[in-house]
C-alpha cells in the first residue's frame, strides 16, 4: 500500500512539475521608430533553436498602411542573445516599397539596448539604429 501511495505522489509531482506550456503571445519589436514589427502568436525558441516569425510591420494606432512580416528568431546555445531576422513586404502598390530585410540583435533575456541593421533595397540603403522587444501591451488585430 505504501509503495501505491508513492507511486501516486510521484506521479502526480510529474504532471505538476511537467513541460510547462508557456502560451504564445504577441511580441512586438522596434527597431527605434524605423520599423515596428507585431509577432503574432510568439514564443521564445529555446537554446541554440529557431522559431518562425509571422506578423505585420506597423501599428493601428501609430497609422499608415500595414505590411506582412516573415522571418526568423533565434536564441543562441548560450541563450543570451536573441536574434531576429525578418522581410517586411511591400504594400499592395509595390511603388510605395520594395521589400525591406533587416536583422536584430537582442540581448537576453532584457530584450533591451539591441541594434538592428536594415536594407531598404528601393535606394535608401542601410539603416543601423538601436532594437528593443518586449510583450506588445495592446491586443493588436491582424489587418
Amino acid at each position: 500500500m505504501r509503495s501505491f501511495i508513492l507511486a501516486g505522489a510521484l506521479a502526480l509531482g510529474a504532471v505538476v512539475a511537467g513541460p510547462s506550456r508557456v502560451p504564445a503571445l504577441d511580441m512586438c519589436f522596434d527597431t527605434s521608430g524605423r520599423s515596428f514589427i507585431v509577432a503574432k502568436k510568439y514564443s521564445r525558441p529555446s537554446k541554440g533553436t529557431c522559431k518562425p516569425l509571422m506578423g505585420f510591420e506597423g501599428h493601428a494606432l501609430l497609422g499608415g498602411a500595414l505590411s506582412l512580416v516573415s522571418g526568423t528568431v533565434c536564441l543562441n546555445s548560450a541563450g543570451d542573445t536573441l536574434r531576429v531576422a525578418y522581410t517586411v513586404y511591400p504594400q499592395v502598390d509595390p511603388s510605395i516599397r520594395t521589400a525591406l530585410v533587416g536583422q536584430m540583435n537582442l540581448p537576453y533575456p532584457s530584450l533591451e539596448n539591441g541594434n538592428s541593421v536594415e536594407d531598404d533595397p528601393s535606394g535608401q540603403g542601410f539603416f543601423v539604429t538601436a532594437a528593443s522587444g518586449a510583450p506588445c501591451f495592446f491586443r493588436e488585430p491582424i489587418p
